[in-house]
């Protein structure tokens, strides 16, 4: 329940979001709430008490750090509901992960964000529910022929069965390029069977033209190091 809990939190800080922490030309906007919080105490955050997360291997992870090194090493969340549904709970540490060593948003935005991930963003690189319905010609949201629920930080198809969103948790520097990147939560839930699936996605340098590039967070290897 508390996975639960937490996961219409994550779903509320990013729909009504977050105009501004400095603007973005200033510093990253923080849509989510919960991931402001987080990165005003990072160190707390980073070792404060979690819902049991247990992975593929076994292995049983209970805080942000603990987590971010088993994944890093290449660790996969366990395929059980409540493994998935715990997993809600981490994205805030995903996101956390992305942003804390980003000082700046390079001055961009996100008015456009759900025509530009419904247009532009290749599906078949998420691994998701929607896998089986992709091919050369359908590959994006938009071209799944579904009515689909666009604003300024959602995108997603919601019907009487099920859930797939993706929603902007912040705007920020992410990899130091000098560019704007989203890192986006994505939802990804039957309403008729215990299917779960959560990710934190990056979306790098969006206002370049072409299909937009994704990484999933976190990126396997050594955890970066801030400058100074």
């Amino acid at each position: 329940m508390k996975a639960l809990a937490l996961a219409a939190l994550l779903a509320a800080g990013c729909a009504h979001g977050h105009k501004s922490q400095g603007r973005a030309s200033d510093g990253p906007e923080l849509v989510s709430e919960p991931l402001r919080a987080a990165l005003a105490r990072p160190a707390e955050a980073m070792t404060a008490a979690r819902t049991r997360l247990t992975l593929q291997s076994g292995v049983v992870v209970s805080t942000c750090d603990a987590y971010l090194r088993a994944r890093r090493a290449g660790a996969e969340v366990s395929e059980s509901t409540d493994a998935r549904l715990a997993s809600s709970e981490y994205l805030v540490c995903d996101a956390l992960d992305a942003v804390r060593c980003a000082d700046h948003g390079a001055g961009g935005g996100h008015a456009a964000f759900g025509d530009e991930l419904a247009a532009r963003l290749d599906l078949r690189e998420i691994p998701s529910s929607l896998g089986p319905r992709l091919d050369e010609r359908v590959h994006t949201l938009a071209a799944l022929g579904e009515p689909l629920r666009k604003s300024a930080t959602e995108v997603g198809v919601l019907s009487a069965d099920w859930t797939f969103a993706l929603r902007l948790a912040a705007v920020a520097d992410v990899d130091g390029d000098g560019k704007s990147d989203w890192v986006v939560w994505m939802t990804d839930e039957a309403r008729t069977s215990t299917y779960r699936n959560y990710a934190t996605l990056v979306i790098l340098a969006p206002d370049n033209p072409g299909p937009l590039r994704i990484v999933r967070w976190p990126s396997k290897g050594e955890a970066r190091k801030c400058p100074g």
